[in-house]
C-alpha cells in the first residue's frame, strides 16, 4: 500500500522494526545505527500517488488533548471541547543517527 493505517496494525513494532531492517538491508547499514524521523505531510491520502523511497507513510494517528494547526504544522490548542484530534499523514522515514560528541 502507499499509506499503511497503523491502527488497523495488532502488533506495530513489528511493522516498524520491519521497517527499519529494509533500510539497513538497503544501504549496508546496522539497525543499530538507524532511528526515525517523522515528517507530517498536509495531503489526503488519495493524493500521495505512490510510496516513499525510504520507509512508509502512516495514517491513523490521533492527538489526545492537544490540537493540530495545518497551517503552521504544529501542535497546538486544542479547538473547544474536541478532546481527539486526527493526525495527518506521517511519513516515518528511517535514517542514519548522528554520532554523539565525547567530551
Amino acid at each position: 500500500p502507499k499509506v499503511y493505517w497503523m491502527s488497523g496494525f495488532t502488533y506495530p513494532t513489528g511493522f516498524l522494526t520491519a521497517l527499519l531492517q529494509t533500510s539497513a538491508r538497503k544501504n549496508a547499514l546496522s539497525i543499530d545505527s538507524l532511528s526515525w524521523e517523522f515528517v507530517v505531510i498536509n495531503h489526503h491520502d488519495s493524493d500521495i500517488m505512490q510510496p516513499p523511497k525510504e520507509g512508509a507513510y502512516i495514517k491513523g494517528l490521533f492527538l489526545e488533548g492537544a490540537g493540530w494547526d495545518s497551517e503552521h504544522m504544529c501542535m497546538g490548542e486544542p479547538e473547544p471541547m474536541e478532546l481527539v484530534v486526527p493526525m495527518p499523514i506521517i511519513h516515518f522515514k528511517p535514517v542514519e543517527s548522528r554520532k554523539k560528541v565525547v567530551k
